[in-house]
């Protein structure tokens, strides 16, 4: 154990160990899934219009299964043909497609992961490739099944003494693919719903405080090496000299340090402590505080207010009584109804080494994670006490921060002409780039519904277009016998409301069931909003009354006397 072998050092120091995707991409897990998830219901809606369409093509192939059964083809045998026929179909289609999402990995991941490091590779994996191989296979089981139900039961011989022209209208089959439109409708729907949540999700985002001000804020990294600033004495006097270099610049208003600036990563350095007076059982119960280190003008620079007490002072020296400064969230969470300030706590446990912090002073809340994440409880300490190697220079200036770029790298410069400067980054620019896993979701998700909403749109153009052309004798029998138009039109309204009723209906309940997958990940909002159900309902209404126009003006362009030549 380094701590039996190193006390001084490493005695309550512990080590968290975490898989290096997690460290660089730092993307909920549950995103991935749920974004895997979403795909599952555009993969039946394609299998539903596949099937809808052999289903259609079946009923003009009923003479041929008649034939086939009375020339001794037993029953199991036509359903393997279906079998064979659609997996070759599933086969044909799911080759193009895999062919396809490798090229569409190299596009897709520069356009909407761009903030994942590069050094991950996205390619289609093993395993991935093993999945879409089973998905292929079910998708030609599940649709030659739906199309063996096509397949006559009795009454073969009445089935071939049927003449030629169109095909008697068979009532019975319809229920089938009325039922797959519907799903269609029905998972489309559940897919706008999740991509309208992800809209306002991303709204919600952009809306939150991060907890201070963000304008005319210029940051920038910077690591002092160890073999030139070995010692405490010397890291400050830099710290002192850069600051004072900087605050000569003409425009600028003041400058701070701090190890980590806000919203840079979603990790943190959280640490344990000890309060004053408290058992090692209680001390396991304080939840862990996110450990900053800080410059006393750095609150200043970046706007974060004082609640209470002081700031750091430049008096706060290694010379000095060890200070801290606390936010309001991690006050309220330890002392809710006492005095504050003045309060002692320490870094480890109650038997640690680590010397005794005074609290001197309580500032607001800031959202270090990212803006879709809660706040934090925040310790800061004081670099001039507790100095570090790393940290992050924080400018704030009267105008534009481009213009100021060059001119603080030369006051760095000034102090150590050896030190390179990276993450040169405007506090707008830092805050843009927390946006860019929400904003990356939610084009996903908009893409997901936009697509199943096309491919439903299709199933439903495609069933009443069918259900126009085998009813087109009926219904030229009625137009000869004077029924209205209306009366037609009436007739598909009423075909399409059923279906899209349905379909909405089962939609409204998948969606508050899925609804619940994400309540977590969402940002001021619950897993219900109206205002999503209804806006979604309009577009899908609209979207699939216009695939039912083309279809229902053809029916009332029919002509009896050339639907009646053929009989």
């Amino acid at each position: 154990m380094l701590s039996e072998r190193y006390p001084d050092t490493n005695t309550n120091v512990r080590a968290v160990v975490k898989p290096i995707r997690e460290l660089f991409v730092q993307i909920p897990e549950k995103n991935f899934w749920l974004a895997l998830v979403a795909v599952v219901p555009i993969f039946f809606i394609a299998c539903f219009n596949v099937a809808n369409l052999i289903l259609s093509r079946g009923t003009f192939r009923q003479k041929e299964y008649a034939l086939r059964i009375v020339f001794g083809a037993t029953r199991f045998r036509v359903i393997r043909q279906l079998l064979a026929e659609s997996m070759g179909l599933a086969l044909s289609g799911g080759i193009a497609a895999i062919l396809i999402s490798m090229w569409a990995v190299d596009f897709m991941v520069p356009s909407f992961f761009y903030f994942i490091p590069a050094f991950f590779s996205f390619n289609m994996s093993g395993n991935v490739l093993a999945v879409a191989v089973l998905c292929i296979i079910a998708a030609g089981l599940l649709i030659g099944l739906l199309a063996s139900f096509q397949i006559p039961m009795k009454g073969y011989h009445e089935i071939l003494k049927e003449g030629g022209g169109n095909i008697p209208y068979d009532a019975r089959k319809v229920p089938i693919r009325n039922l797959l439109v519907a799903a269609e409708i029905a998972l489309a729907f559940i897919l706008m719903i999740g991509a309208g949540m992800n809209v306002k999700n991303y709204s919600n985002i952009k809306r939150v405080h991060p907890g201070f001000d963000c304008i005319n804020i210029l940051t920038m990294q910077l690591t002092l090496p160890e073999s030139k600033y070995q010692t405490d004495q010397q890291i400050n006097d830099f710290y002192q000299l850069v600051i004072q270099r900087i605050e000569m610049i003409d425009g600028v208003i003041s400058t701070g340090i701090n190890q980590q600036i806000p919203l840079r990563s979603r990790l943190g350095w959280e640490v344990e402590y000890s309060l004053e007076n408290q058992a090692a059982s209680e001390q396991r119960l304080n939840p862990h505080a996110n450990y900053q280190v800080v410059s006393p003008d750095y609150f200043k620079t970046l706007g974060i207010p004082l609640k209470s007490g002081r700031f750091f002072l430049y008096g706060d020296s290694k010379y000095a009584e060890d200070v801290a400064i606390i936010s309001q969230s991690l006050a309220d969470y330890l002392w809710p109804t006492e005095e504050i300030l003045g309060k002692k706590l320490k870094l480890g446990d109650p038997d640690s080494r680590e010397t005794w912090l005074t609290i001197v002073g309580i500032v607001g809340n800031i959202r270090h994670r990212g803006l879709d994440r809660d706040v934090t409880y925040d310790l800061y300490v004081s670099c001039f006490q507790h100095p570090v190697e790393t940290f992050t220079i924080v400018t704030r200036v009267k105008d534009d921060t481009s213009g100021y770029i060059d001119a603080i790298k030369e006051a760095i410069a000034d102090v150590d002409r050896h030190l390179s400067v990276y993450n040169v980054l405007s506090m707008k620019e830092v805050l843009s780039n927390t946006l860019d896993e929400p904003r990356a979701f939610t084009v996903l998700a908009f893409t997901f519904a936009a697509l199943a909403l096309i491919l439903a749109t299709i199933g439903v153009y495609g069933t009443l277009s069918y259900s126009v052309s085998q009813r087109s004798h009926p219904i030229g029998i009625k137009i000869a016998l004077g029924a209205q138009k209306s009366h037609i039109l009436r007739d598909i309204i009423k075909k399409f409301s059923r279906l899209l009723l349905t379909g909405l209906l089962g939609g409204i309940l998948g969606a508050i069931l899925s609804s619940y997958l994400k309540t977590d990940l969402l940002v001021g909002e619950t897993s219900f909003d109206p205002s999503v159900y209804i806006f979604s309902s309009i577009i899908l209404i609209a979207t699939l009354a216009s695939a039912a126009y083309l279809p229902a003006i053809r029916a009332l362009q029919i002509n009896p006397v050339e639907v009646l030549r053929y009989e």
